[in-house]
């Protein structure tokens, strides 16, 4: 997600952290600590921040249970998300990678009202305790609003698992989850004008229906995508053999060797010390402005090699979709942890029909 910063690791999973969570922060702050003051308000607000990071380490931690590692967990003003290196094997691996988010914000839930109960009401250790029973009505609202019925919410993952285990089918499956998803959408959006009309609400729950809608229809357009390439496998489209640029060279120099790349349209970057930079593909240099290719080197239009796309040749292709970015469709292939080939971008989007 562009303007994310890398925050660090948890359980060995990397966490990036959106720009608007600031801004989520500053009012969630404000409004809190009118009623119980700057330091528990503060305190509530970084609880609030762990609460969805735990609710997304649990999607992660349950995952690679299932043999699916998780790429990133991104935090950003909606909440966040565990963006998983594949989808998961089964119609039972779905169900619980779905469910691990939603069953451990009521967890933190419950935990939050035993607080609240236990605290003393008065002095500081009461505004932790009042704070401590909204973390826990927020975080049992979390939990229960995720496991509605639709994608992209978690109730959807498990509405794609049963739909499944039913009929055998993934992709019919994640297109019937994501018209739920449609259908939840409106109706909160719904509820929302509702709302504002009365007078009991704000744009908020109008916003989120229609964010529900919108990526609902995302989740109907990955399924067909998907479908698209149904068992095909990454190998079978693969060029092997890559060539190697300097971060330093130019997009002139690549376009002015593109016969180095041969069918492949990809190349690798490394640097004077052998590291392995990133990959770069034929239509990004093609894209730079004429003017200025003798001023763009390749480190500028390069995907880092963290941000790549990884498979096995004998992995399947619609394994590699939930990374994909359709504007530089690259997915590489590894061997024995070395980057040995690649897809070419023409090829992923004539076999996607994009």
């Amino acid at each position: 997600m562009r303007g994310s910063w890398s925050i660090g690791t948890v359980a060995a999973v990397p966490v990036r952290l959106h720009w608007s969570v600031a801004v989520v922060a500053v009012f969630l702050a404000s409004g809190l600590s009118s009623g119980v003051g700057v330091l528990p308000a503060t305190f509530g607000v970084v609880a609030f921040g762990v609460s969805i990071l735990a609710h997304e380490l649990a999607h992660a931690l349950v995952a690679r249970r299932s043999g699916v590692n998780t790429r990133s967990i991104e935090l950003w003003a909606l909440g966040g998300m565990a963006r998983l290196d594949r989808e998961a094997p089964t119609p039972g691996a779905e169900a619980r990678i779905a469910i691990a988010g939603p069953l451990t914000s009521l967890v933190l839930g419950a935990l939050g009202l035993a607080l609240w109960y236990w605290l003393p009401q008065t002095g500081f250790i009461g505004e932790i305790g009042r704070v401590s029973g909204w973390l826990a009505v927020v975080n049992l609202g979390l939990g229960i609003f995720n496991m509605l019925p639709g994608a992209p919410l978690d109730g959807g993952r498990v509405v794609r698992a049963v739909r499944w285990a039913q009929h055998g089918d993934r992709y019919r499956a994640g297109r019937e989850a994501g018209t739920a998803g449609v259908v939840l959408g409106w109706l909160v959006a719904g509820v929302g004008l509702w709302l504002m009309v009365q007078g009991y609400g704000t744009i908020t729950v109008l916003l989120v229906g229609v964010f529900i809608a919108v990526n609902a229809r995302v989740e109907i357009a990955a399924a067909e995508l998907h479908s698209k390439v149904a068992g095909v496998r990454v190998g079978d489209l693969a060029w092997f053999g890559l060539a190697v640029f300097s971060p330093w060279d130019d997009a002139a120099t690549v376009l002015s060797q593109r016969w180095r790349m041969g069918p492949s349209e990809v190349a690798i970057v490394v640097a004077d010390n052998g590291d392995l930079l990133g990959v770069i593909t034929l239509e990004a240099a093609a894209a730079v402005e004429p003017e200025h290719r003798f001023q763009v080197v390749a480190e500028d239009f390069m995907v880092p090699i963290d941000s790549v796309v990884r498979a096995t040749s004998d992995a399947a292709l619609s394994d590699s979709l939930t990374g994909i970015d359709l504007a530089r469709p690259v997915v590489t292939v590894w061997e024995d942890d070395r980057l040995v080939g690649a897809i070419p971008p023409s090829a992923m989007r004539s076999a996607l029909g994009v």
